[in-house]
């Protein structure tokens, strides 16, 4: 079964901001985003998130790879800082690592029908792995998996929103962020698009 075009175009955007969280930059994911970016850049139509991809694309055409993997290390490796940027909803909403957010996440994927897999190392109510099933819940809603789109909306306000807002502030407040500030800022810009297209009940 083909997907629409908006579930394509949803599923693309969800991939994509997955992708700049997901691992150290290389040139090679550093030529990819930029392939993305000028993509996207042709315009959403949502000013909002227009903006913040212009502004991400022009940050990344002029970032050394070498700028943003010490970008990378500053803020999710290095050992000295007590604490680096966290990607997990439970962190914001809980204050720790793992707390009762994780556990009611947990519950909601096995009503769903959804595991983790074994060779994935984070915990499922982190930044990467949410956006990873926002796009697998636009698919199988597509492929009529479920009737409507009532788990998307779950997760989205419940746990991808709350983390999101948290990641963007940690960057906005983060004397050596500047790439991932911008990603935060695209990510923002992309789920407001969303907000929009669920109050306009479209799925």
């Amino acid at each position: 079964m083909a997907l629409s075009e908006l579930a394509q175009a949803r599923i693309f955007m969800y991939d994509f901001i997955k992708s700049l969280f997901l691992e150290e930059p290389t040139n090679e994911t550093k030529e990819k985003w930029l392939k993305a970016l000028a993509v996207l850049e042709k315009g959403t139509e949502f000013e909002p998130l227009d903006k913040a991809i212009r502004e991400l694309r022009n940050h990344l055409e002029n970032a050394e790879v070498s700028d943003l993997q010490d970008e990378y290390y500053e803020l999710f490796v290095n050992p000295a800082v007590e604490k680096p940027l966290v990607l997990t909803a439970s962190y914001y909403l809980d204050g720790k690592a793992v707390g009762p957010t994780l556990a009611r996440l947990r519950k909601i994927l096995g009503e769903m029908g959804i595991k983790r897999a074994e060779n994935f190392k984070e915990n499922e109510d982190s930044l990467v792995f949410i956006l990873d099933l926002m796009a697998i819940l636009i698919e199988n809603l597509e492929k009529k998996v479920y009737k409507d789109n009532r788990y998307q909306e779950k997760i989205f306000e419940n746990f991808l929103k709350p983390c999101a807002a948290g990641v963007k502030k940690t960057l906005e407040n983060h004397p050596k962020a500047n790439f991932y500030k911008k990603c935060a800022e695209m990510l923002q810009g992309f789920l407001l698009l969303e907000e929009r297209l669920f109050a306009e009940g479209i799925s």
